[in-house]
Formats: C-alpha cells, structure tokens, sequence
C-alpha cells in the first residue's frame, strides 16, 4: 500500500496512533529494502512515467549513463535527452510501442574513446496499474564480455576452418 493512496489513508484511519506510527514504520522498512535490492544490481533500471520523464534510477543506471553519455541522470529530465543522431528516431518509435502495450529488446553498442566497443543489451518493458499504462521500465545488462567472447569464438572457428579445407591431409573425426 502506497502511503499516499486512498487505500493507504482509509486503513490508517481505523488504527489508533501507536498502530499507524508501527505500521509506517513497517513501510518504511520495506521501502528502504527494496531499494537497497534496486540500487546494488548489476542491471540499470530506469523508471519512466507516460510522458517519458525520469521517474526514478539505480545506482548502476546513474554511473553507465554518466560513463558513456558524460550526463547526469536527472528526474524530471525527458530520457530522449540522453540521445543523439539517428539513434533518437529509433528509439521513439520504440517508446511509443511500448506505451501500446508492446515490449521492446535490442542490442546497441558505444564507441569508446580508447576505440573499443561497448556492448549493451536494453529491454523496455510497459508498466501497468490497475490494466493501464502509467509508464514504462528501460533495463539495460552490459554484454560487453560476452560480446567479446563471441567474436574470439569466431574467429577461432574461422581460423580453424581454414586449416582444415587448406590442409592436404586427411583429417577424420572419431566418435
């Protein structure tokens, strides 16, 4: 129950002062260890209202986005803010689907200023309350170290390949 709500305000006003003040006190509690939970997660959530403003953040999502933006996560701030180029019209597009209701998954990578690539996966995902749309939650996982991993791969089997249609032996393989 959100303090502010009317469910909030009508059960509270059946408790005596003692009980309203533990019960707050528990939401409190409860508050402060879901956010604990949100803000030491590797994945950076961003929390949008309908209007595409910033809600609210975690730490992982203020530190990336200062990274590879140079910007601040400001609340208030309109998250197409944070884009530049060609990359806006996409993204818009993306947002809107998402506010009908769709959820929305792709890769994008950055280019660093030691020339190497960062690889990020971003999901976008509606939120929901009471069956309508008040905004939408960006997650966004680093995938930089998989992405690597992936290339070594094939350029080991590329290399491999190669050896063996090149190679005048014979080669057979036993299971």
């Amino acid at each position: 129950i959100v303090p502010e709500s009317d469910l909030w305000k009508r059960f509270t006003r059946t408790l005596n002062p003692a009980e309203r003040k533990r019960f707050s006190k528990a939401l409190l509690k409860s508050e402060a260890n879901l956010r604990s939970i949100f803000d030491n997660m590797d994945t950076s959530y961003i929390l949008l209202d309908i209007g595409l403003k910033i809600v609210s953040f975690n730490q992982s999502a203020y530190e990336g986005i200062l990274r590879e933006k140079g910007m601040e996560l400001t609340p208030g701030r309109e998250i197409i803010d944070y884009t530049t180029g060609e990359r806006s019209d996409n993204l818009k597009k993306s947002y809107d689907a998402v506010l009908n209701g769709q959820k929305k998954g792709y890769e994008v990578s950055f280019l660093q200023k030691d020339g190497t690539l960062s690889w990020y996966n971003v999901k976008l995902f509606p939120v929901y309350i009471k069956r309508e749309i008040t905004g939408m939650i960006i997650g966004i996982d680093d995938i930089t170290g998989r992405k690597i991993s992936e290339e070594k791969i094939a350029q080991s089997d590329l290399r491999f390949r190669a050896l063996v249609e090149n190679s005048h032996d014979a080669i057979t393989l036993v299971d």
